[in-house]
């Protein structure tokens, strides 16, 4: 699995959970606690000087002030090699984004409602200590497993302008959410979060971004500043309060917008089970993509013959080259050429041809048997841990090499089908989970327990509903 990063001789970067604008999010863990964390690398904006450095540690101490259930811990922060760092809660969810793109037209009301009063309350509570998020948006809400609504990276904006003040012409936010008052480049306060609010709200109810002119963001920007603020009024079926409050909160002035969001939660009013309807859009969200995945994924198969290795196969150099993958497989669109790519002796064309793009990209990268066991520990220690959703994502890469390098019906390929098996069941996608499992064991039936213990010499304890 390589060389894990330790950062502050504390912290240990497990995996990358993504990149964006403002740097990468790691999962990780604190060695010295013992507990799940999530580090935000800045990258790109590291502190030019002593003062900056502090100012950025001083406005990480104030975001860390927030107490809420709906805004995300902040447990450390830091500079380490010019590199600024904050430690972090780990959530158990999605962000309101991904629900958003799998979600053709509007969410329900109840579902704008819980999330919308979710979001009052911690934007509520930063305000109360002096804190303005400047970047509210949809990928910047988490809706916990638990029910919770988590508002996250506050500060981070103000933490990013900090460190980039000098330079001039800057905007830190996105703009289709960002505040017209921030556009201008005017001072921000707690109006420009409830703005941001506002345009979240605009989007659940109504499947569409608040502005879209034409598509540039110079295009979003002059509207913004320009332009009468977009409204909801006219469209059937949408609760007149809540248009009535978006319509409030999109006003292009920030005096004359609501201005407390902990009055606003309760305008808005939560749902009755605001928790138990979040928990089931998260678990239908999860049920759904975990389906989906079983769909688009290599099913269990059976080979011709028993296979005689449970090792992926060691390649040969090709003729005239000292690496044995140089110059088999094209490459991949949006990659460069790769000249450690595996030959089409290690991977039947009918399967390359269906591989996700980083799935092609680890083939070509020429995975070593050492570094796929590897990844098969990583990955079955992901359901140990409940990260049903990660663990699906990094068993079907397995499947796929597994299924190019070795056959369908290779023991490999069959664990680790079983245990993608085991995370659809624990994500709700029951009957994708029990196709698997059938499948798996009318394939395994062509070989043996005998056969089959070579590969598993000790099948994993059973995982109940």
């Amino acid at each position: 699995m390589g060389d894990l990063r330790i950062l502050a001789s504390r912290y240990r970067l497990d995996r990358c959970l993504g990149r964006g604008g403002m740097g990468e999010v790691y999962e990780g863990r604190d060695t010295i606690l013992d507990r799940s964390v999530a580090v935000k690398l800045l990258s790109g904006y590291a502190p030019e000087s002593p003062v900056a450095a502090e100012r950025f540690l001083q406005e990480a101490r104030a975001a860390a002030r927030i107490s809420s259930r709906n805004a995300v811990a902040v447990y450390d922060v830091g500079v380490e090699d010019g590199q600024p760092y904050l430690v972090m809660e780990c959530l158990d969810g999605v962000p309101l984004s991904r629900i958003l793109a799998a979600t053709p037209g509007p969410l329900p009301e109840e579902t704008v409602r819980a999330v919308a009063t979710g979001m009052c309350e911690g934007l509520a509570a930063a305000h109360g200590v002096g804190i303005v998020h400047r970047d509210v948006k949809p990928g910047n809400v988490f809706l916990c497993r638990d029910g919770r609504v988590v508002l996250m990276d506050f500060g981070i904006a103000r933490l990013v302008e900090s460190a980039v003040q000098t330079q001039t012409g800057i905007l830190v936010g996105t703009p289709v959410y960002m505040a017209p008052e921030a556009v201008r480049g005017q001072r921000v306060g707690p109006a420009a979060d409830l703005y941001g609010l506002g345009c979240v709200m605009y989007r659940m109810l109504s499947g569409d971004e608040p502005y879209v002119s034409d598509g540039s963001t110079l295009g979003i920007l002059f509207a913004k500043v320009n332009q009468p603020p977009p409204t909801l009024r006219g469209r059937p079926g949408l609760p007149a309060a809540l248009v009535s409050t978006v319509d409030d909160l999109l006003e292009r002035e920030p005096h004359l917008r609501p201005v407390n969001a902990a009055d606003l939660a309760a305008f808005i009013g939560a749902p009755d089970r605001a928790e138990d309807i979040l928990i089931e859009v998260v678990a239908r969200h999860l049920r759904q993509s975990a389906a989906q995945w079983a769909r688009s994924t290599p099913e269990p198969g059976a080979s011709a013959t028993p296979p005689t290795s449970y090792r992926l196969p060691k390649p040969q150099p090709a003729p005239g080259s000292a690496s044995p993958w140089a110059g088999q497989i094209p490459p991949t669109p949006g990659y460069p050429p790769d000249s450690h790519a595996p030959g089409p002796d290690f991977a039947a064309p009918s399967v390359e041809a269906t591989l996700q793009r980083d799935t092609r990209q680890l083939i070509r990268q020429g995975m070593s048997t050492d570094g796929m066991e590897g990844k098969h520990r990583e990955a079955v220690l992901m359901v140990t841990r409940g990260k049903y959703s990660d663990a699906l994502e990094l068993h079907g890469y397995l499947i796929q090499v597994r299924t190019a390098e070795l056959g369908a019906g290779h023991p490999l390929t069959l664990v680790s089908q079983f245990w993608a098996a085991v995370c659809l069941a624990r994500l709700g996608a029951a009957p994708e989970a029990l196709n698997r499992l059938s499948m798996i064991s009318d394939a395994c039936s062509r070989y043996g327990e005998e056969t089959l213990s070579v590969a598993w010499p000790a099948p994993p304890r059973s995982f109940g509903a």
